[in-house]
């Protein structure tokens, strides 16, 4: 919906762009990348990083499904359809900023050590306790950054507007306190969907 919105280009793993394909989306607007890639665009670079889904069903998670080919896909795909297809975090750099947001309640310790991004968007659902001291571990090997925007946490199945306030009371309070055990400089902002968030 946003591509074919606003003609954004759409930086994505092979599922991503081919989903996007079935769906209409010009080969202009798709970046395909597997992670390492490293790109400049005009007024901005983008990192992109490999990473690892987060450790759903008791730890047994696994999914190493797939799709290489658009003409293969009947549009619209049903939510059991929409696979995986690998994990991956990206650093924007913006001016002086770098902002590092991560698609899964998860990440590979080696590839976000030493980053240092000023703005942490990470995935902080439940599944988040499954990982071992993942807050405590993230802002570590981070830099302790100023900004943290959790993500991944709200009800996306009602529409914008809905209450989320039981999410923030089962999931995001709880990882608030676990940012001041940690990390009590940072600044932790809680998005509202739809409503623009101002970083100095």
């Amino acid at each position: 919906y946003i591509a074919k919105k606003s003609g954004a280009v759409v930086v994505g793993t092979e599922t991503t762009a081919t989903i996007l394909k079935a769906y209409g989306i010009p080969e202009k607007q798709l970046i395909t990348v597997k992670g390492g890639e490293d790109y400049q665009f005009d007024n901005f670079s983008v990192r992109v990083i490999p990473s690892i889904h987060s450790a759903l069903g008791d730890k047994r998670y696994f999914d190493s499904k797939v799709y290489s080919d658009p003409e293969e896909l009947k549009i619209p795909l049903t939510v059991e359809e929409f696979i995986e297809g690998g994990s991956l975090m990206f650093l924007l750099r913006i001016d002086a900023h770098k902002l590092l947001t991560s698609g899964s309640m998860n990440f590979i310790e080696r590839e976000v050590a030493g980053l240092k991004p000023d703005v942490l968007i990470p995935g902080i659902n439940l599944s988040r306790l499954e990982i071992y001291k993942y807050t405590e571990r993230l802002l570590e090997l981070t830099g302790y950054p100023k900004t943290i925007i959790p993500a991944h946490w709200d009800n996306f199945r009602v529409p914008y507007g809905s209450s989320q306030e039981d999410p923030i009371q089962k999931k995001v309070m709880p990882f608030i306190e676990e940012v001041k055990a940690v990390s009590p400089a940072s600044k932790v902002i809680v998005p509202v969907h739809l409503e623009t968030i101002t970083i100095q």
